[in-house]
């Protein structure tokens, strides 16, 4: 919601986005976990935790970014990348 990068502005409505989601989320049966505000470090730091988790009893794995983009690319609190950078 929040960005380090000085022409972003702050991501309004985020909260009721993100609450909205988590709730039909947890109805189809998903554990949800919320993690805000990330750098791109910290993003690919919890991606490579879940990696290294056992999946064995999951079905899917979903992961939803809320956040500025453009031409491609997307923006963690400090940075903008590629989302095919962290997969």
């Amino acid at each position: 919601e929040h960005f380090d990068i000085h022409n972003l502005k702050s991501r309004t409505g985020t909260n009721v986005d993100c609450d909205n989601l988590s709730k039909v989320l947890k109805s189809l049966g998903f554990r949800v976990t919320i993690l805000n505000n990330l750098k791109f470090e910290d993003v690919n730091r919890y991606l490579q935790q879940v990696a290294e988790m056992d999946h064995t009893e999951n079905d899917c794995l979903l992961m939803a970014v809320l956040s500025h983009g453009e031409m491609g690319m997307l923006y963690a609190k400090d940075t903008h990348y590629k989302p095919d950078t962290l997969w």
